[in-house]
């Protein structure tokens, strides 16, 4: 498998650096993605702007109450275009669930791009506000797509390189996070201790995410008329201990590393048409045994449409293969979860059961799927929504099946039906979007006084929940498709 993977790199990058150079095409760099946050426009007519305002987060749930202020999700970027070929913007974001404590959930980023006519580059960098030793470092944001040298080779035809991250996610409504997101013990330590120093860099995970090439192939008759085609590759090292039948799970001693290599792939393509907007995604990456990754490969399927002039359709279906070996990290990412004391053990450094089994997810796929409904009104479409997660569906987000559990971690939701309504409100460039869900989860998992992830062996569950979300987002020009409910 890796030497296929490695000639089919060689003969991308071969094949795309012996074409000569051609018309420089504006358009091609910002053709539709998934997630519509992630990319600058390249030009604007004025100076100084806002590019975007997101702002979203869970106001109420039955098991968590209130919960505004908890988990705010915001992220805002100012731009300024200093010329037609270069622009810079200054973004600030805050997600809570990465690392609450210390405010240290926030960060900005310093994103700035220039045009050489066939050549795009762009930078996006990270202040960190947080130095140990006192005042601010600024360096790349290591797990970013938006970092990017971009070649058009001709009208049809672009080639990317992504020397951080070549965009490993899939998915609108069941966003999957890097599923080319690899983690390993960095400073290879003879002995992998249980309660590690703090204070000793020789015992940290560390976690990076593939780099790559995509190759894209446009059609584009205009915003509204796109058929693209793309492939990419990639390939990360990681340090992983060589002595043989080393398994995380049996054993805490690595005597002698080795220098080892994952590869990343992803497949995929975007069509739009006036009443239409679809994409396909494929992403997957291989020795996910080895570098305790959560996922091994993701699909999916989306497709937001008109039904006739008073009605819009969204649908998505997305699956996800579970890591063979995924590691169980800390909140801040520093260590192996073993602060439970039921589960401070060698064995559960990835996810099992409090009783030692893996949990049912692990090295598996799982599937859900999403349909919206909605009446087009002039303003605002209110809409109905049924969602379906089956038992072993793991994706970034607090009803995943490996954080969705029962008491002793033995078992996930085991199927969840999700029924809701809500509205998108339109206001200029401002899209509000409320909205209400009832959960209904076929095992108990749900409680009335503990957060999702605490389990508590006695606690009372049941399998029924409620919750209610709102996001405000803001673009400096009008957006369509993903994520905003209108074409």
């Amino acid at each position: 498998m890796n030497v296929f993977l490695k000639s089919i790199f060689l003969i991308t990058v071969t094949f795309t650096t012996a074409v000569s150079s051609a018309a420089d095409k504006k358009n091609l760099t910002n053709i539709p993605v998934s997630n519509v946050l992630d990319q600058s426009v390249q030009y604007t007519d004025q100076k100084l702007s806002l590019e975007l305002f997101s702002y979203e987060e869970y106001v109420y749930s039955q098991s968590r109450k209130a919960e505004i202020g908890d988990q705010i999700e915001l992220t805002s970027r100012f731009r300024y275009q200093i010329s037609e070929q270069a622009w810079m913007s200054l973004g600030f974001r805050t997600d809570p669930s990465s690392d609450r404590f210390d405010n240290k959930t926030s960060d900005f980023e310093l994103r700035s791009g220039y045009n050489f006519g066939s050549l795009i580059a762009q930078v996006d960098l990270s202040f960190n506000t947080n130095d140990p030793d006192g005042g601010i470092s600024i360096g790349f944001d290591l797990d970013s797509e938006n970092t990017f040298l971009r070649y058009m080779i001709n009208d049809n035809f672009q080639f990317t390189f992504f020397p951080l991250n070549f965009d490993g996610e899939v998915g609108v409504e069941f966003k999957t996070g890097d599923v080319t997101r690899i983690y390993y013990v960095d400073g290879t330590p003879n002995n992998i201790t249980i309660n590690p120093d703090p204070d000793d860099p020789a015992e940290r995970i560390a976690s990076k995410t593939i780099p790559g090439f995509e190759l894209r192939y446009a059609r584009v008759k205009d915003s509204k008329n796109i058929k693209a085609v793309y492939i990419g590759l990639g390939a990360a090292s990681y340090e992983y201990p060589n002595d043989p039948g080393f398994d995380i799970t049996q054993t805490s001693t690595g005597n002698t590393w080795a220098r080892r290599e994952a590869f990343g792939y992803k497949i995929g393509g975007i069509f739009r048409t006036p009443r239409a907007f679809s994409s396909l995604q494929f992403v997957g990456h291989t020795k996910d045994n080895e570098t305790g990754a959560l996922l091994a490969n993701a699909a999916s399927v989306y497709s937001l449409f008109d039904i006739g002039s008073k009605f819009i359709s969204e649908v998505e279906v997305t699956a996800s293969e579970g890591g063979s070996q995924p590691y169980r990290i800390n909140r801040r990412t520093q260590w192996f979860d073993e602060s439970n004391p039921i589960t401070r053990q060698t064995s559960q450094r990835i996810y099992k059961s409090n009783d030692g089994d893996l949990q049912n997810w692990v090295g598996k796929w799982g599937s859900a799927a999403s349909l919206k409904l909605g009446i087009k009104r002039k303003g605002y479409t209110p809409y109905f929504s049924y969602k379906f997660q089956d038992e072993n569906f793991v994706f970034s987000s607090r009803t995943s099946a490996h954080t969705l559990r029962t008491n002793n971690l033995g078992e996930s939701h085991g199927g969840l039906h999700r029924i809701g309504f809500g509205a998108y409100i339109y206001n200029n460039n401002f899209i509000i979007n409320p909205r209400f869900e009832h959960l209904k989860a076929s095992n108990n998992v749900f409680s009335d006084n503990a957060i999702i992830t605490d389990f508590d062996p006695v606690a009372v569950l049941k399998n029924t929940d409620f919750n209610f979300f709102i996001n405000v987002s803001y673009f400096y020009g009008k957006r369509t498709g993903p994520r905003t409910f209108r074409l």
